[in-house]
């Protein structure tokens, strides 16, 4: 009787330790991205704090606005953070600001993951981040695309 293992059943481990090799990279890589979404929350966290404030003050949202967030290109202090609204290379999303109803005081802040352009690695599915604050209510309402 011959000891050791056979070629088959050597191929056979190293095939099913390979498949476990892969599944593990996906799900890592499915959770790195994941984490990224935490930047886009922590932005529209600050917009809708900024925004309450204006808000209390004013008793609108119609000053809460692009410039009023530092959405977009606009010329800051190097002590103030800019938030881009197109694909830069410094950030994974760019942001958006839409007054949905200035009225009632409903806005909405939405934060799109970058496919090209952004902060490498790019995304290979598309995905998003919305958060829609009705300040005269006070109710907020987050909603994700994509993996977020």
């Amino acid at each position: 009787m011959r000891k050791g293992f056979t070629l088959i059943e050597l191929l056979v481990v190293l095939i099913v330790i390979a498949i476990l090799v892969v599944l593990a990279f996906v799900a890592y890589q499915f959770i790195i991205e994941r984490s990224r979404g935490t930047e886009a929350r922590e932005a529209l966290g600050y917009f809708r704090k900024m925004c309450a404030g204006i808000y209390d003050r004013d008793g609108s949202v119609s000053n809460c606005d692009d410039k009023t967030l530092h959405v977009g290109n606009w010329t800051l202090d190097q002590s103030e953070i800019s938030y881009p609204s197109e694909c830069l290379p410094s950030n994974y999303f760019n942001y958006s600001v839409f007054l949905d109803d200035e009225e009632n005081g409903v806005i909405s802040f939405i934060a799109s993951r970058c496919r090209k352009g952004g902060r490498k690695p790019d995304a290979t599915r598309a995905g998003s981040i919305s958060l829609t604050v009705d300040y005269k209510t006070n109710k907020n309402t987050w909603t994700t695309k994509g993996i977020y």
